[in-house]
């Protein structure tokens, strides 16, 4: 029997394994896909070797896949994946012959969590489904955005795509929840009753979002909608979908806490802090003095300092901590990892990766690496029995076992 959590290389992103079962049938979460360049370099071959290793005759089945939120370095490398799906069904490849196989598909995707209005900043553009940078830039309105805003924009039309895909291939989706409201879309949340899944013996509770927080948000967004159609103002969209606090992407963010076998495992998406904290309160997972010990937290948003408090630190404490970010938007921030230095005794953090990826061209990023020697050489001093990994460059993934080792 097995709880193995896997931290794949995703760049900037996140894309992760949960591995439980035992070990003659092992069964396997996918939760996120990274950005581009994930899917091909990273979680494929990786699929591949586990498929090879234990499914050789048959599809290699996930219990479930689970997008977290729908920005760009979270959702593209399963919308890669389920293309290759769909391309084996127009190709009618025995089904026995086929890659995958997907039992549910957790997503809340942006027409589904706004009401099913479509972003209109995206109606001049003719491919909405998979716009490229250059056509978002190409909007008069657009120019001179961050990258992050830019691929939340762009991931609009990508929500459809991975909606569309999971109609083609039957994959149940959003089960076993329910609408907000009738005729529309399931929303996966928490504080309802199903809001606790078991699969095979595994139990995912879903923490956050809930339903007072989407009915906000959509709330907030056909308020901003109005706003915007009547002003032109294209400020007004913009500001609910980059914002920190009122982000319809982060503050959707699916945050699950995983248990099996007493053991426990917090999946944080790129929620807030006091999001997380407010869902475990609310769930009754804190115990008298407000806190919760868990054995991996997945810390949110690639380490931002935007999404974490000392407060949070000091109630939700670790045996792991885990960060998967590569130096871009300067993830993992200074201010986090002093958050780190100042709250954890002792417990293992672990790192994605400790170097940066070049500059476009080809001149070496060394921000990272000065930034994680100089936390490795601080924690060495200040806290002794807190333990710092990152990686190893030759392995695709950070894998922790919680009970026996995994074997594929």
């Amino acid at each position: 029997m097995f709880l193995t959590f896997e931290a794949l290389q995703a760049r900037y992103g996140d894309c992760l394994l949960i591995h439980y079962g035992e070990e003659s049938d092992p069964k396997i979460i996918l939760v996120d896909g990274g950005p581009g360049n994930v899917y091909s370099n990273s979680l494929k071959p990786r699929l591949s070797a586990i498929k090879n290793a234990k499914f050789k005759n048959r599809p290699l089945p996930l219990s479930m896949a689970m997008i977290s939120h729908a920005d760009e370095d979270h959702i593209y490398g399963i919308i890669e994946l389920t293309a290759e799906m769909v391309q084996e069904k127009e190709d009618k490849i025995l089904p026995d012959k086929k890659k995958y196989k997907i039992a549910n598909l957790w997503f809340n995707s942006f027409d589904d969590i706004v009401g099913n209005d479509e972003m209109p900043l995206l109606a001049s553009i003719k491919d909405k489904e998979k716009p490229t940078p250059a056509q978002i830039q190409a909007i008069p309105e657009l120019k001179g955005l961050d990258e992050h805003t830019l691929a939340i924009i762009a991931s609009t039309g990508q929500g459809r795509t991975i909606r569309d895909a999971a109609i083609t291939l039957d994959i149940p989706y959003n089960r076993p929840y329910t609408a907000l409201d009738a005729g529309k879309a399931r929303l996966v949340r928490g504080d309802i009753d199903q809001n606790s899944t078991i699969l095979d013996e595994l139990e995912i509770n879903v923490i956050h979002p809930n339903t007072t927080s989407l009915k906000k948000l959509q709330k907030k967004w056909d308020t901003d909608l109005k706003a915007y159609k009547k002003k032109g103002d294209p400020n007004i969209i913009l500001g609910n979908l980059a914002s920190t606090d009122t982000s319809v992407f982060n503050l959707s963010s699916i945050v699950c806490l995983l248990k099996y076998e007493q053991k426990t495992i917090l999946i944080t998406g790129d929620a807030t802090s006091q999001n997380i904290y407010e869902g475990l309160k609310l769930n009754n997972f804190l115990d008298g003095a407000g806190k919760i010990h868990v054995d991996i937290l997945k810390l949110p948003h690639h380490g931002s300092a935007r999404n974490m408090t000392d407060e949070f630190l000091k109630n939700v404490t670790a045996d792991h901590y885990v960060i998967s970010a590569n130096g871009r938007d300067d993830n993992p921030d200074q201010k986090t990892l002093d958050m780190l230095e100042r709250n954890i005794a002792k417990g293992t953090i672990h790192l994605t990766n400790d170097m940066a990826e070049p500059a476009k061209d080809g001149t070496p990023d060394t921000a990272l690496e000065l930034k994680i020697n100089a936390f490795k050489l601080r924690m060495k001093n200040a806290r002794p029995d807190v333990k710092i990994e990152v990686r190893d460059p030759e392995k695709p993934s950070i894998v922790i076992d919680l009970i026996s080792s995994l074997t594929y």
